[in-house]
């Protein structure tokens, strides 16, 4: 009796063990194939190009895998069963072992966004149900991004789908439909192979950096609300954008090539999901002069590959002082004025010693610092688009600031510039700024 207990025991847990293994892959019937299938894609981000098996692609270049579940509707509404007893909307496990990170490539992002849930890669996830179509089936899909970061060959294994199904079913007042040739089944999608090369070096631009995709760039330029004292000097207020489809490296610096006689002060470069952003400002020292084109190259991977260079519409002139809707009144206003002032001094005139007072001595204008920029200028005797370089804190300790001090100056100018040009962090406050005015200006006398 001792003997046959432990090889009941045995027995049990070997069931139990098997039970808690995934199945393996089986070979449905071909009833069950045409009833629900798995099928893999693998896509070009770049115009949601579908690759074939074998296909050749880039290195850091984005992918699309898309893995569709194809259900008759009948069979999906009145055979399927409950795989667990889970709240789900679709009782189906699915599973793509390629959906991690590995050597070959990286996963960008989850993509789509689905309003079905089901369980994928053991744990619960959502797909997105397609558009109902005219041949009786129903359709989900779920997106997956992925990067490609090797060199060589590809290999993604197959995406396969569980589920449970029975045709013979008994009422039950309690339970409802209850299957009595319950059944669980595997079906997989084919694997998917291809190549992975570098960009060629024929044609490739100088100003190349190593973006594949495809995408758009726009200039915004206008004339900076406060200007040099220089009379030969204009400060224009710049924001490039590039976006598009693609991946950019993260810690990609770009800077734009200006001509001659244009000068960056005070950018940052922003890294964007799909795309970059240069913002600050130009020192031009042809004021008046139409701010040069910008061009930035990138690769385009679809078809046989081609490189493409961008060219800003540019050539924008700065903005005018006065719109210009608005200046036949600013000039017809400013002619009233004059007129009837000429009209008032005709009937009420000063008298004569004030009027040789007045030609003598002149009053006389000053130039009074009005914000921290201004002080900070007048205390390095420079411009103020000189304040904006990097070495503001280097110069500001030399001039005799103490340390401590002059660290806390330049992290408000470098936060008073990403939050003008960049669109990032928080303005700071006037009462900081009227602060650090206020002892700078205890310190200089």
């Amino acid at each position: 009796m001792v003997i046959a207990f432990l090889c009941s025991t045995l027995l049990a847990m070997s069931a139990q063990t098997s039970a808690q293994t995934p199945a393996p892959i089986s070979s449905p019937a071909p009833a069950i194939q045409q009833n629900a299938t798995v099928q893999m894609d693998v896509v070009r981000a770049v115009g949601e190009q579908r690759l074939a098996d074998g296909a050749q692609v880039y290195q850091m270049e984005l992918l699309y895998v898309d893995v569709t579940l194809d259900f008759e509707r009948k069979f999906l509404e009145q055979q399927m069963v409950d795989l667990w007893r889970k709240p789900l909307d679709l009782q189906v496990e699915l599973s793509t072992p390629w959906a991690e990170e590995s050597a070959l490539w990286s996963v960008h992002r989850q993509g789509t966004v689905g309003d079905t849930s089901l369980v994928i890669n053991h744990s619960k996830g959502m797909v997105q149900r397609l558009a109902d179509s005219a041949d009786g089936r129903v359709r989900f899909r779920v997106r997956r991004e992925l990067l490609v970061t090797h060199l060589g060959a590809l290999q993604l294994s197959a995406a396969w789908m569980k589920f449970a199904w029975a045709t013979r079913f008994e009422d039950d007042l309690v339970r409802g439909a209850v299957p009595l040739d319950r059944q669980e089944t595997t079906v997989a999608s084919a694997a998917w192979s291809g190549v992975a090369i570098t960009p060629p070096d024929l044609g490739k631009p100088t100003d190349f950096y190593g973006a594949i995709g495809r995408y758009t760039m726009e200039l915004e330029a206008q004339r900076a609300s406060q200007q040099p004292l220089a009379a030969a000097q204009e400060l224009l207020e710049v924001r490039i954008s590039i976006r598009g489809v693609g991946y950019l490296n993260p810690s990609l610096h770009w800077n734009p090539k200006f001509s001659d006689g244009f000068h960056p002060r005070g950018a940052v470069t922003e890294i964007l999901s799909d795309g970059v952003v240069w913002a600050g400002e130009v020192l031009s020292t042809h004021p008046g002069a139409e701010l040069p084109a910008i061009t930035w190259s990138y690769f385009d991977p679809s078809g046989t590959g081609h490189y493409q260079t961008l060219q800003t519409a540019g050539n924008l002139p700065p903005a005018p002082l006065f719109p210009q809707s608005k200046l036949p009144w600013i000039v017809g206003g400013s002619l009233l004025f004059v007129l009837g002032m000429f009209h008032v001094l005709r009937r009420r005139a000063a008298p004569r010693t004030a009027l040789v007072t007045a030609k003598m001595a002149p009053p006389t204008r000053t130039a009074v610092p009005h914000d921290l920029i201004d002080h900070l200028a007048v205390h390095l005797a420079c411009r103020r688009a000189d304040i904006y370089a990097d070495d503001l804190h280097q110069r500001l300790v030399w001039s005799g600031l103490p340390v401590e001090f002059a660290a806390e100056l330049h992290t408000t100018v470098q936060a008073l510039v990403q939050a003008r040009y960049a669109e990032q962090g928080e303005a700071q406050s006037q009462r900081k700024l009227a602060e650090l005015t206020e002892r700078l200006r205890a310190l200089r006398t």
